[in-house]
């Protein structure tokens, strides 16, 4: 890594993997700001950040963070606008992925095996994911709000073995699945409301708009199938109901 800063480069034209146990920063990459094909950050033993990355606007191809023991946080990724793909994987410190806040679409996203990932909210303004997404074995996981503004997903949508997610609200605002969507095995969940919307509620299938195969089993009572999950009906807007005047009125301008 301190042998490529030492170039002066500030571009990679095709692909950049760093891997190693013996790499504890990545401060050496600070000029880089494109990655022509993908980049590669995966089974660094000593790595707890990637603040040398703090210039990278762009990634054209996959973005896929997988296998560093030590990495906490990716805020060195903040200035990121524009990836491909997007491949978080089996990090087990991580705790938030707050730095894809400026990323608005992804081809792919895929979130699997961070024990100590709790929440999405980095995710907060991608709006489509053109492929796959696929959310799975996040351990610490209890909620989906970060892809609130989600609307579509061109490919398949699973969302399997998160034991601890309790509930599905951050999709509804979801409005079409062009692949298949399963919801299978999350311990805790036990409220599906927000996929009622993509499910077709209040009817259901064949009023759904997901193009592929549905199934939800293995949940909790609540979310344990198709008929469960549009029995509450979607997600209800808040209500301002019993606020004083003075609060109704800022609210609703």
């Amino acid at each position: 890594v301190d042998a490529l800063g030492a170039t002066g480069c500030d571009s990679i034209p095709k692909s950049l993997i760093v891997e190693g146990g013996d790499i504890s920063n990545l401060d050496a990459l600070i000029n880089i700001t494109n990655v022509g094909r993908s980049l590669f950050i995966a089974n660094n033993t000593a790595l707890s950040n990637l603040d040398g990355l703090a210039n990278i606007t762009s990634v054209d191809g996959a973005l896929a963070i997988e296998y560093n023991d030590t990495l906490t946080r990716l805020d060195g990724l903040t200035n990121l606008s524009s990836v491909g793909s997007l491949g978080i994987w089996g990090n087990d410190a991580l705790t938030n992925i707050d730095a894809f806040a400026n990323i608005t679409s992804v081809s792919e996203l895929q979130i699997y095996g961070n024990d100590a990932l709790t929440n999405l909210d980095g995710l907060v303004n991608i709006t489509s994911v053109g492929g796959d997404l696929y959310i799975s074995s996040n351990a610490a996981l209890t909620n989906l709000d970060g892809l609130a503004n989600l609307t579509s997903v061109g490919g398949n949508l699973a969302i399997s073995d998160n034991s601890s997610l309790t509930n599905l609200d951050g999709l509804a605002n979801l409005t079409s699945v062009g692949g298949y969507l399963a919801i299978e095995s999350n311990a805790a969940l036990i409220n599906c409301q927000g996929v009622a919307p993509v499910l077709g509620w209040p009817d259901g299938p064949p009023d759904d708009n997901v193009v592929g195969v549905i199934t939800i089993y293995d949940n909790k009572t609540g979310c344990d199938s198709i008929v469960e999950a549009l029995a509450s009906g979607p997600v209800e807007s808040p209500s301002y109901l019993g606020l004083p005047i003075w609060l109704l009125y800022q609210a609703t301008q």
